[in-house]
């Protein structure tokens, strides 16, 4: 479930040159990376999943990790993981808004309280404009004003909920706006070399197309995480926007190169994988279901609990039970569901093999085969995070930490606070986190992409250098439709898919 770099590894292998993983490897070193709305980094797990893989098959004792420049998360929970993760960000801002320039932040306010609209056609002139936003805002780590510096890439996994067919679906003209704004606004002026997105699958792609050309040509795809080999859906739109001034090649589309990585889903393997949790994992689970004012097992000890037969059905709520029973009347045990919705409206459940998508307010996910939940580790597994060390490369013999949610494989996820670290996990707070991440399979491939197929001017000269040095090997090509140059002169949206 976690082997995804492996499998890329494997598709570069086949179809690049000899030297791909080397170049990977000198690629990977200290790679500057920033992200907006990212959660819990899932973009630096999969940076750091593709480090460990390298190390493990070139054989390399020490490798330096890429570095996470900057973050902005609003989420404080989110805040404390980024911080006790291996890929810690330098600098952590809480508010994307505060970028914004205090008059322009003045009149969105007002415009937002006298009713007019704020939506695509009014706020273009101002990102146009260039002087929406300003580089500094209030750093959590350093408490002062801090710099954003521009970066090799940027991930934003902007508020999908306006676009999304489950939630408001005001599209461009909620309230959420005001941060995609914010956003565009300061990639515009930071001007980094890639912005890599992930929003709802049914997303105006032409909406960011418009707002960041010409600076921008950007392509879209939408990705499915089942896509590749994983047993959960996630279905989300993708775009890979490359800067026409610094990035000077492109050597093939998004379109041709993410299907290149796609895999069936095995014939052995379904959501069932996913149940890693250990034995105090799950005494963890019984206790928080325990507290619910409307638990059934509410008042109950956790040992009087666990001698019970069914100890999870016994702790869910009466309308919990009351939704299974109308599940199990349609659905075979092996079919998993959310006992939040009521299968008679709204029900969610898994299709075959593969696990539904998993959202923030996914709820409890019963599986009436194992007789019990899914954990919180197992959630964020059918995420693609490696929350054991050695599931980062599950073919090596090695484990890694590449994310702050893997913990000592005895003890399983920790929800108690860790040495030196104010951290405030709760079911809660890690269940939303997972629901509102990206799926780290598909961060990978999206990084393979911006990696292996554009080039800067900076980098192609200093490998012209290193190469006549006797030191980076030569970056390789995909084969197909041959080099995509990017017309720095091109007006209009670059492709879409």
């Amino acid at each position: 479930m976690c082997a995804w770099p492996d499998q890329y590894a494997g598709v570069c292998q086949r179809r690049m040159p000899n030297g791909v993983l080397h170049y990977l490897a000198h690629s990977l070193r200290g790679r500057r990376y920033r992200t907006m709305f990212s959660g819990v980094d899932a973009p630096g797990v999969a940076l750091y999943s593709m480090t460990a893989m390298v190390k493990d098959y070139l054989n390399i004792p020490s490798m330096e990790g890429p570095s996470h420049e900057s973050a902005v998360e609003w989420n404080v929970s989110c805040q404390d993981e980024l911080q006790s993760g291996p890929c810690k960000p330098k600098h952590l801002f809480r508010d994307i808004k505060g970028f914004f320039k205090p008059e322009v932040l003045a009149t969105i306010q007002s415009v937002r309280e006298r009713g007019l609209p704020l939506n695509r056609h009014t706020v273009m002139p101002m990102l146009h404009s260039g002087k929406a936003t300003k580089r500094t805002s209030f750093c959590v780590l350093h408490q002062k004003e801090c710099v954003v510096e521009p970066c090799r890439e940027a991930y934003a996994g902007f508020p999908c909920v306006s676009w999304s067919p489950q939630g408001s679906r005001q599209r461009d003209d909620s309230e959420d706006f005001d941060c995609w704004c914010a956003m565009a606004a300061l990639v515009l002026d930071v001007e980094d070399d890639c912005v890599i997105v992930e929003c709802s699958h049914m997303y105006d792609t032409s909406i960011l197309a418009e707002a960041w050309n010409p600076k921008y040509a950007s392509f879209f795809v939408v990705i499915d995480a089942m896509n590749f080999g994983t047993a959960s859906r996630r279905q989300r739109m993708w775009g890979a926007c490359i800067s026409r001034s610094t990035i000077t090649q492109s050597w093939s589309s998004l379109q041709n190169v993410i299907p290149m990585f796609y895999r069936c889903v095995a014939a052995s393997f379904d959501f069932s994988h996913y149940l890693i949790a250990t034995r105090d994992e799950l005494d963890a689970e019984l206790k928080w279901a325990m507290t619910r004012p409307k638990s059934l097992a509410s008042g109950k000890s956790l040992d009087e609990l666990k001698r019970s037969p069914r100890p999870f059905w016994e702790a869910l709520t009466a309308k919990e039970q009351e939704f299974e029973l109308k599940y199990a009347k349609v659905h075979q045990p092996s079919v998993a569901r959310s006992l939040n919705q009521n299968p008679d409206k709204h029900g969610q459940a898994s299709q075959g093999r593969v696990l539904h998508a998993m959202i923030k307010n996914c709820g409890v996910v019963w599986l009436p085969s194992a007789d019990r939940w899914l954990a919180p580790s197992e959630l964020l597994a059918s995420q693609a995070f490696p929350v054991r060390p050695e599931l980062a490369s599950p073919t090596s013999k090695h484990s890694h930490l590449v994310c702050s949610f893997a913990a000592d494989a005895a003890s399983g996820l920790q929800l108690a606070p860790a040495e030196g670290v104010p951290r405030k996990r709760t079911h809660a707070s890690v269940v939303s986190q997972m629901g509102n991440s990206m799926n780290v399979a598909c961060c990978g491939a999206m990084a393979f992409y911006s990696i292996l197929c554009t080039r800067t001017s900076s980098e192609m000269a200093g490998q012209v250098e290193e190469m006549s040095a006797g030191g980076a090997p030569p970056a390789p090509a995909f084969g197909g439709d041959g080099p995509l140059c990017i017309d720095s002169s091109s007006e209009g949206e670059e492709g879409s898919g």
